[in-house]
């Protein structure tokens, strides 16, 4: 059984890639799930239903509420007796705290094995230190109930050993995956058919917030824009900071060397015109927009935060900054563009390589199916 809050962006997509891949002959999944905020509802859970993934829709909700979280909790302990899981598995911050709680000593015999894969711990976030100290205190709680902490990446397994976090059996890194065939290397389609401008590309993908730091690229790229005149930043994805960045580039003079082109489908098109792709966020676990970017042999120019900047510069696929800084960004931006295009080529050839060999569907399918079935024994023995 998964259980997830936030059915969008990477989380959502792991979960399908999960759901939707793992053999039907060995793996009977129940997906639960809060539709409040999600991409595209009704065609997931369409998807999910024909490829015989039982779904429930929960209200569980992004914040902190305790009379909806402890209503979600004892759903979600209804569902636990009468379905019987082998592993319930808590995707995210929401979803793996309340799939914890309500897993926790439940009289269950035999019991489930209970995990958690974090996507970024909460307590990561560039927020206030109350509030950090609160998601750090319910994240070491709820890891005493858990067996077992799905990392993305051995550097997001450390920042939960680091901070305290004791899963009674300890820490499993399950990189994620993506079918890199899909990237082209090469574009099928051209600029014009595509909306993109012409000379030299700096590409965000991502969600227009806080998280993911649009604002820092957009002020990294006017510190430099007047030393590479040929160069465009291009954002992909749409959120809530769109509007102020869109009259922000227009103050700063920036207007016709700065395009935002919304919520694409056509990313994989994309990402082939783009001289370097820029990572700026503020926290993350590993993004598939890094993955994809490696996948399509482009060159990244990526904050250093754990996980990310282990797989940049493990790679060899590009250039770390400080995360946070627009100094450090600019200057990292301009020290890409001044790349010759034979250094650009070896770059993004390194990441597509690297990707391939660490990062494939099958891999962390395999590694996934693997480790319930693992754990689904042990906890039967316990």
């Amino acid at each position: 059984m998964h259980v997830l809050e936030a059915m969008l962006g990477g989380t959502r997509r792991y979960l399908l890639d999960v759901a939707l891949g793992l053999p039907r002959e060995s793996f009977h999944q129940h997906v639960v799930v809060s539709l409040c905020r999600a991409e595209r509802a009704e065609e997931d859970v369409e998807a999910l239903r024909a490829a015989s993934v039982e779904v429930t829709v929960l209200p569980m909700r992004r914040n902190l509420s305790p009379a909806s979280d402890l209503s979600c909790m004892r759903a979600l302990r209804r569902i636990l007796f009468a379905w019987k899981p082998n592993v319930i598995h808590g995707h995210s911050a929401k979803g793996g705290f309340l799939a914890r709680w309500a897993a926790h000593g439940l009289p269950m015999h035999p019991r489930p094995a209970i995990m958690y894969s974090p996507h970024c711990f909460p307590f990561q976030m560039r927020t206030d230190p109350l509030r950090r100290a609160m998601y750090l205190g319910l994240e070491r709680l709820a890891a005493s109930w858990c067996d077992v902490i799905v990392a993305v990446s051995e550097a997001e397994a450390e920042v939960g050993r680091q901070a305290g976090l004791r899963p009674r059996w300890g820490y499993e890194v399950v990189p994620p995956g993506l079918d890199a065939g899909k990237y082209s290397t090469i574009p099928r389609l051209s600029r014009a058919e595509l909306g993109l401008p012409s000379g030299r590309i700096l590409g965000f993908v991502g969600a227009m917030s806080h998280q993911k730091a649009p604002d820092i690229a957009l002020h990294a790229f006017a510190r430099m824009a007047a030393d590479f005149p040929d160069a465009s930043l291009v954002f992909v994805g749409d959120g809530p900071l769109r509007r102020r960045l869109e009259g922000c580039s227009i103050a700063a003079g920036l207007g016709n060397r700065v395009a935002f082109l919304g919520h694409r489908r056509d990313v994989p098109d994309l990402l082939p015109h783009f001289d370097a792709v820029v990572l700026t966020s503020r926290w993350e676990g590993l993004p598939y927009a890094l993955l994809e970017a490696m996948a399509a042999a482009r060159p990244v120019v990526a904050a250093d935060l754990p996980g990310v900047a282990d797989v940049v510069s493990r790679a060899g696929a590009g250039i770390c900054f400080q995360s946070g800084s627009v100094s450090s960004a600019a200057a990292a931006l301009g020290a890409m563009l001044a790349l010759p295009e034979s250094a650009l080529t070896a770059l993004g050839a390194a990441g597509r390589q690297y990707v391939e060999a660490c990062f494939t569907l099958t891999g962390a399918l395999g590694g996934l199916a693997e480790l319930y079935q693992h754990s689904a024994v042990k906890a039967m023995q316990s």
